[in-house]
């Protein structure tokens, strides 16, 4: 038995990877004020821990699937043809896609900071304190900027992921 390796599926997981780990530690360099090095490290530690979790949720999916969609699902791996009936399930998984590999991003972030920090969460602030209540919101918000700055993040990367398939499925290639 020879097994048969998905190259160009690898190498695009690859440049993927690469793309959105450029522009997400760009994001939280920029929206979080972490220091270039340690932003590059948090996108790398989400966009890897992400990945790893996508493929083991996929190769566990693909033993559920139909015969006939694991056909479907080969023929687009290793030769980049879809049947013209899939847009709208392809549509369907991309959204939730989206939304699961965020959750993943935002609670491998936590558990970063968790491991960074001892004291994180941010302690709560008294109720009896002077502060105005808008104040005090202020002061609990970091993780939700952190949250709000790694789903602007991850939709530019999956933005500009999307417009290099879509490039790549338009332009004829010589």
């Amino acid at each position: 038995m020879f097994y048969i390796l998905p190259i160009t599926a690898i190498i695009f997981q690859a440049f993927f990877l690469l793309i959105s780990i450029a522009i997400e530690s760009n994001s939280l360099h920029r929206e979080i004020r972490l220091s270039r090095k340690m932003s590059v490290e948090y996108a790398l530690s989400m966009n890897l821990v992400a990945a790893v979790l996508g493929w083991i949720l996929f190769f566990y999916l693909y033993k559920l699937l139909s015969p006939s969609i694991k056909i479907q699902l080969l023929e687009y791996i290793f030769f980049n043809r879809l049947r013209p009936n899939v847009g709208g399930w392809i549509i369907l998984f991309a959204f939730v896609i989206f939304w699961l590999t965020f959750f993943v991003k935002v609670i491998v972030l936590v558990n970063l900071n968790r491991l960074s920090d001892p004291n994180y969460p941010l302690q709560e602030d008294d109720p009896e304190s002077p502060l105005s209540s808008s104040r005090r919101k202020i002061k609990k918000s970091p993780e939700r900027r952190q949250a709000l700055t790694v789903l602007w993040g991850h939709a530019y990367s999956n933005s500009t992921i999307l417009a290099i398939l879509l490039l790549k499925e338009f332009l004829p290639v010589r």
